[in-house]
């Protein structure tokens, strides 16, 4: 089996944690950064957020999450094309909310590693194959395949929820492979907004909120029953495995990634992924 762990919503609290039981079982993820937690998080701590975004660019992969996470409201947003950005009604669209956020993950990378390092248009990790994005709130796909000759345009797995057809479509036009997910690992949104970027969750009136609701072995059987074609991605969001709660919720996360080692599984991240198991739109 290729699992295929993903983290959304960095770089927020709980990233530095999942990057250390990353580093001990030596395994690679994707990580989907949101422009306006990372805006947050280099302001709190510019150093620590440079060190953080070093690390995964160098051992894992990077995906645009979009600049605003659609400020949580997603209907609005696809429907709309965008995100209200004033008072006025203005609004962003959905590409050049990617973009934005795409230009504040290469502005930090360009600060963390220098300037001459970071030369792509897109948000790119050390050994990254292509661009990747997903978009918030939806679990929708639109994913070319790496065989197929690069002027050739068409999707080879597609599925779009509900509203967002439209949108996926542009971003995918615009460079970007859309990924969504098979399985999750459930917790709690307790927070205002989901992706919210101003809260200090280690504060102990917030350290009890966004947290898993289900164990280890709860997921691993999810991702053994939705496994498609030997392949099985997961999502997952970085606050839940913080510390704080003195339940050492990363151990939850080591014995998943132990489990799965140990049935001989390999952990990719989702620029390796390749094969087909549905290509029709909906």
């Amino acid at each position: 089996m290729q699992v295929y762990l993903t983290f959304d919503d960095g770089i927020q609290e709980g990233t530095e944690e999942v990057l250390a039981v990353l580093r001990e079982a030596n395994v690679r993820a994707t990580f989907f950064l949101i422009g306006t937690q990372l805006s947050y998080a280099a302001k709190k701590d510019r150093t620590q957020s440079k060190t953080l975004l070093k690390d995964i660019y160098t051992h894992h992969s990077i995906g645009n999450h979009s600049y605003s996470h659609a400020n949580d409201k997603y209907a609005d947003y696809y429907t709309n094309n965008g995100v209200q950005i004033d008072d006025d009604g203005n609004r962003r669209s959905i590409v050049l909310d990617f973009h934005k956020s795409k230009d504040t993950i290469n502005q930090l990378l360009s600060d963390a590693l220098g300037a001459e390092t970071v030369t792509s248009k897109y948000p790119l990790a050390n050994a990254q194959k292509m661009p990747l994005a997903r978009l918030p709130g939806r679990n929708t796909w639109c994913v070319s395949d790496p065989q197929q000759p690069e002027s050739s345009t068409q999707p080879l797995i597609r599925y779009f929820e509900a509203d967002s057809r439209k949108g996926a479509e542009e971003l995918y036009d615009a460079g970007y492979n859309i990924f969504g997910w098979n399985t999750e690992w459930r917790m709690t949104f307790d927070f205002h907004r989901d992706a919210s970027s101003d809260i200090d969750r280690y504060a102990p009136e917030n350290i009890w909120k966004d947290r898993l609701t289900e164990t280890w072995e709860q997921v691993r059987d999810k991702m053994l029953k939705t496994s498609m074609s030997g392949k099985v991605i997961l999502l997952m969001h970085e606050r839940a495995f913080r510390k704080g709660t003195g339940k050492k919720e990363t151990d939850e996360l080591k014995s998943l990634i132990n489990y799965f080692k140990e049935t001989g599984a390999t952990f990719k991240t989702l620029d390796e992924y390749t094969g087909s198991y549905f290509s029709t739109a909906t």
